[in-house]
């Protein structure tokens, strides 16, 4: 990940730790939560959700910049499904600071070991996965977030 698409990448995340009003799974203080099924939140992300991927929450924001983000569990094989089908050329070690504070479901915080990565989309757009394979069940941080 470039200097310039982590700095960009983190003043966006900055403005939406900063939101109370997202959408998500989650109520927020009046109406009913925004439900959406897997196929659904897989295009929000611009990517394919393999069949049986476990959506633990997601949430999105709207704006000068916008962020759509869920975060998934899988099984190894569905993982490796999943990365084929993202364009991810190349993961690295990662820091959760890149994917912005925990709050609610999102917590990269928690991970043991992060694997980070990000392929440039259409329309000034970036795809930032992140993966924390260290347990049986792999748990996957996917944004998509851009101008």
């Amino acid at each position: 990940m470039s200097t310039c698409h982590r700095v960009a990448l983190m003043l966006g995340l900055l403005v939406v730790g900063a939101c109370d009003s997202c959408t998500s799974t989650s109520p927020r203080n009046e109406g009913e939560p925004v439900r959406l099924n897997n196929e659904q939140i897989g295009t929000r992300l611009g990517v394919t959700l393999p069949a049986g991927t476990r959506v633990v929450g997601f949430d999105s924001e709207a704006g000068i910049d916008s962020m759509f983000r869920a975060k998934l569990e899988m099984s190894g094989e569905q993982l490796e499904t999943f990365i084929a089908g993202t364009n991810v050329a190349r993961f690295e070690a990662g820091d959760a600071d890149l994917l912005g504070p925990d709050r609610d479901y999102w917590d990269p915080h928690r991970a043991k070991k992060l694997r980070i990565g990000e392929v440039e989309l259409p329309q000034a757009r970036f795809l930032v996965v992140a993966i924390d394979d260290s347990q049986p069940t792999a748990v996957v941080y996917v944004m998509n977030h851009g101008t």
